[in-house]
């Protein structure tokens, strides 16, 4: 009997359910054109439109419910309903499951029968490639995903993700939670705690900072390379105004950009270019376009001109002998799409894209008589998120490694390499107004040294983003580490350490484990090196250790002593407090 009556219930609402379905799909794909055009008034009537629809349906149920005043009928159809609603994603996407790694599968091989690509090569690009694919298309993410979101961001106000922070207008910063880094490196990061002030560097981490940068400097001056460090600012620097007014209301010391900017100029022996003044200056003078995405965390292609005319005109002051200028604003023509969406930013917080296209991305179309006007290597439609193509570099042996290149033979400059992260990657064309080969190499954490074993490049220019100097310092390999350390000793024979202080001890090679050190006066500006001499031909790791006046053990760095070798050098920071030195063979062999 309530079989009966549930088919009967289902029949009468039938004919308006198929209404209501009808006008809400023809509704809700004029919504989504007419929120993208900005056609409010045909965008508040197909709210009404949904509104009525809602309203007829639930009028009907309510009627023939009435009708059927069964409580069997009633419980019947509530259970339905929740069984519907609490199966529907596994039901769902277990049917997406099957049919994607289908669609996926077919597109790999008819790929691989385009591009000759081995069956290995095909398995590895699998993962990657069905991720994006389950990103764009999953039904679980329109039907679930986007609602949460669309709830909390926009009636809550607060972020679906704790790695995104939500600001004012329409403006997403940086939050806190696990980031990949490089390729097989992921770690956390809280931006939220740097924002205000929270997490400042010590002054060993300052001083390592600048030792590290030294290193890398005079390793390449050997080798006839000239360096540039940057330092790029996040968008939370430049718009400052748009973050929460909880973190303007909290912030109560100095951010790590600001001190390690401060910390570079004042005591670093690197070429350094800091790009927040610019951004700033750039900022004031023209608020249309924005320097920065909205939504997405990089600068947009306009940001990216201003870092690169500055980073040109302060290598303007640091090389005076090269013919550096940059191109500006002027040798270009803007183009601005105002109904776009970043759609990996959009996926990572869950919002539907096509109701989110009130971003403006700029491509930058270089004019006729500039410099960059009609390269081959440039995308022909001008400089956008594209990635270059890829060259070659050799060595004397006739081995060759792959990198992004550009090239302009008109260039006055023979080579450029761009060591940095995504940031830096969208200054690479600019550059190429300047020299003949531009080289990118994606990095933050490493220094890939075995790129000079191929070409040298005329001038290396490293970025970090502000987000990655939360981070520990980075460490350099350690035969760059000790190229620097010895030439630093061997200018205090000379008298020009430059306000340095050095010592020499013998490190023999079982029993002593101990070097005392002296209390030095000068340790409080730039620390000290120790010589140690090894009296044995013993190769392996050396750890090295602090012992400090409170007792405490601090291991400071591990060096690799290579066969033959006689000394290592050790640096000690400024401003310690140890009362001696310890070592610890890790390895023999």
């Amino acid at each position: 009997m309530a079989g009966n009556r549930l088919k009967k219930f289902l029949y009468r609402l039938a004919p308006t359910a198929f209404l209501v379905v009808f006008l809400v799909t023809a509704a809700r794909q004029g919504l989504a054109a007419d929120f993208a055009a900005g056609a409010y008034r045909n965008l508040l009537a197909g709210s009404v439109v949904i509104l009525l629809a809602a309203v007829l349906l639930g009028v009907r149920v309510s009627i023939l419910l009435a009708r059927e005043q069964s409580p069997r009928v009633i419980n019947l159809l509530l259970i339905t309903l929740f069984c519907g609603v609490l199966f529907y994603p596994v039901i769902s996407h277990l049917a997406f499951t099957g049919r994607s790694f289908t669609k996926v599968g077919n597109y790999l091989q008819r790929r691989n029968e385009k591009a000759s690509l081995p069956l290995q090569a095909l398995i590895r690009q699998f993962p990657g490639t069905y991720e994006k694919y389950w990103q764009d298309n999953s039904i679980l993410s329109k039907a679930y995903i986007h609602p949460n979101a669309m709830v909390k961001v926009y009636l809550f106000k607060v972020s679906p993700n704790t790695t995104v922070a939500l600001g004012k207008n329409g403006f997403y910063f940086e939050g806190y939670g696990a980031r990949k880094v490089e390729k097989g490196i992921v770690e956390k990061f809280d931006n939220i705690a740097d924002y205000m002030g929270m997490f400042p560097f010590s002054d060993r981490d300052l001083w390592k900072w600048k030792q590290t940068l030294e290193e890398r400097n005079y390793w390449l001056k050997k080798q006839g390379v000239d360096y540039v460090f940057v330092l790029a600012p996040t968008k939370a620097l430049v718009y400052p105004e748009f973050l929460p007014q909880s973190l303007q209301n909290l912030t109560k010391g100095r951010r790590r950009y600001d001190q390690l900017s401060d910390y570079l100029h004042a005591n670093a022996r690197v070429h350094f270019v800091d790009l927040l003044p610019a951004l700033l200056k750039e900022k004031k003078k023209r608020s249309y376009p924005l320097l920065f995405y909205k939504t997405d965390f990089h600068w947009n292609f306009y940001g990216s001109l201003v870092a690169y005319e500055e980073i040109v005109r302060q290598m303007q002051a640091f090389f005076p002998e090269y013919p550096f200028v940059p191109e500006t604003l002027d040798d270009f023509t803007v183009k601005i799409d105002k109904h776009w969406a970043h759609r990996r930013f959009m996926n990572m917080i869950g919002l539907p894209i096509r109701l989110n296209k009130n971003e403006h991305y700029l491509t930058m179309v270089p004019k006729p008589g500039t410099r960059l006007y009609g390269l081959a290597d440039l995308p022909p439609e001008g400089i956008h998120d594209v990635y270059p193509p890829k060259g070659r570099l050799s060595n004397a042996k006739g081995e060759f490694m792959k990198i992004r290149m550009v090239h302009n033979s008109a260039a006055p400059i023979p080579s450029i390499l761009l060591l940095g992260d995504s940031f830096l990657e969208k200054c690479v064309y600019y550059f190429s107004a300047n020299a003949r080969e531009v080289w990118n190499y994606r990095t933050v954490v490493n220094f890939p040294t075995k790129i000079f074993a191929y070409e040298k490049p005329t001038f290396v220019i490293q970025e970090i983003l502000n987000m990655f100097i939360l981070r520990k310092p980075p460490e350099n390999p350690s035969a760059m580490r000790q190229e620097y350390l010895a030439a630093q000793f061997a200018l205090s024979a000379t008298g020009r350490g430059e306000g340095d202080e050095f010592d020499q001890h013998v490190l023999p090679a079982k029993d002593l484990t101990r070097v005392l050190l002296p209390t030095k006066e000068s340790q409080k500006n730039l620390g000290y090196v120790v010589q140690l001499r090894l009296e044995s031909t013993q190769k392996g790791d050396l750890e090295v250790a602090m012992q400090m006046s409170d007792g405490k053990k601090i291991v400071w760095a591990e060096e690799r002593v290579r066969a033959g070798q006689k000394e290592i050098y050790v640096s000690i920071p400024p401003g310690e407090t140890a009362k001696e030195l310890i070592f610890r063979w890790i390895t023999k062999e």
